[in-house]
């Protein structure tokens, strides 16, 4: 196994980065669809597969070095899922 990129701009040679890029992409498809009421899908499962993205992507960063923007891309989804978590505990509806 290769340890991991260096390239911002490629494509990431770890399989957890494959994973949490495609998460992450899985992630935002549905984000789109379910905002457009196009699709009625469970949000919660949504956040599951955000979060379960940023963490395979942060995890992949940190102990094999991948640096993709498709890792980045991934890490961002997490946090977003954090942040609409922390702000649903903090101000619900």
């Amino acid at each position: 196994m290769k340890t991991g990129s260096r390239k911002f701009l490629g494509l990431p040679t770890t399989r957890l980065g494959w994973w949490a890029g495609g998460l992450a992409v899985i992630f935002i498809v549905l984000f789109i669809l379910i905002s457009n009421s196009t699709l009625f899908f469970s949000g919660f499962l949504n956040k599951i597969f955000g979060f379960t993205a940023g963490v395979f992507g942060l995890t992949a960063m940190i102990q094999q070095g991948e640096r993709s923007w498709f890792v980045w891309l991934a890490i961002l989804c997490g946090l977003f899922v954090v942040l609409v978590m922390f702000g649903e505990i903090l101000a619900p509806r």
